[in-house]
């Protein structure tokens, strides 16, 4: 019987896929997923990232006299101290959603 999954339990799926290192095929086997109704999702779920340009950042607000903005992800941590302009700050935010894909 074929189970109807939420969109976030998609989502779980889907970044369980990531974390595990497995071949798509070998995660569909251990998990009873059809592979092909596995990549539809991967797509569907590629799209929908990409149709959003927002990145999620958690980020905590500390009172300073100079302005500063720190960036941290499982993998980096960035900090700026001044101003920062827009257009970089929106690039480097491209590039952090590019690699968290």
């Amino acid at each position: 019987m074929n189970k109807k999954r939420s969109r976030r339990e998609w989502e779980e799926i889907l970044e369980t896929l990531r974390k595990s290192g497995k071949s798509k095929a070998a995660f569909c086997r251990e998990n009873n997923i059809s592979l092909s109704t596995l990549q539809y999702h991967l797509l569907k779920s590629k799209k929908r990232n990409k149709s959003s340009n927002l990145v999620k950042v958690p980020f905590s607000i500390e009172r300073s006299e100079t302005p500063v903005l720190r960036i941290k992800t499982d993998y980096c941590r960035i900090e700026f101290t001044g101003h920062i302009e827009e257009e970089i700050l929106k690039g480097l935010l491209r590039s952090l959603k590019a690699v968290s894909v």
